[in-house]
């Protein structure tokens, strides 16, 4: 787990247009919205660390950015066994306290998940995300046989680069839009846009407490016992 903070820029950001590989997003202004609006202050990055996307959120939210590279723990999981192990691994990888963070940016890790697998972390990503916190995921929709990742550089509000690099596995089969529903079932989706790139953009959030279910919350968060 990396705990970045300001004070780093973005010079590993191209001038838009310089590379084939930028493109737009119209999902991620939306959600640096909610999470202004939300008041908030932790963002979970489950993509490799990026230098200026840390810098880009600390200017527009002044928050704090916690980057988990889980593209990378892929890495570890291969042969037969590897759906198994790695379902194992999800039901425990986020060690964040419960509805401790704001904000989650999933990239398209969800591309390169079995479903099994997706649904063990999904439950995580439930479990740690804040009452009517969000998550910024992207779906392709096609397959692909060439095993690369992608770093999701922030360009800025509305384009990103992409620039792959080296991996040992490729993408999945396509999500379906009833798979993806069933997969978020704990959260609701607020926001779908389908890009000219072949890519679905899609925003989670996660329902917001009823007034009776605050005062809970509150109590459960200092530690009391409400009953």
């Amino acid at each position: 787990m990396n705990n970045l903070n300001s004070g780093l820029s973005l010079t590993n950001s191209r001038p838009l247009g310089s590379d084939s590989s930028t493109v737009r997003t119209l999902a991620l202004s939306r959600f640096v919205s909610y999470v202004r609006d939300q008041g908030g202050k932790t963002i979970l990055d489950l993509g490799p660390i990026v230098s200026g996307n840390v810098d880009f959120f600390n200017q527009e939210l002044g928050c704090r950015m916690i980057v988990e590279d889980l593209y990378n723990d892929l890495e570890a999981f291969k042969g037969p066994e590897a759906i198994d192990s790695l379902c194992r691994h999800f039901s425990d990888r986020l060690r964040h306290k419960n509805s401790s963070i704001d904000g989650i940016l999933c990239w398209d890790l969800f591309d390169y998940l079995d479903h099994s697998s997706a649904d063990a972390l999904v439950k995580q990503i439930a479990r740690v995300l804040r009452p009517g916190g969000s998550v910024f995921g992207m779906f392709g929709m096609e397959k692909s046989n060439v095993p690369v990742f992608t770093r999701h550089v922030i360009v800025d509000i509305g384009h990103l680069d992409y620039r792959p690099y080296d991996a040992s596995r490729c993408k999945h089969s396509p999500w379906s839009s009833g798979d993806v529903i069933r997969l978020f079932s704990e959260l609701e989706i607020d926001e779908t846009y389908l890009l000219k790139r072949r890519v679905r953009e899609m925003l989670f959030r996660k329902p917001k407490l009823a007034q009776t279910d605050k005062k809970i919350f509150k109590m459960a968060r200092r530690g009391h016992d409400y009953f």
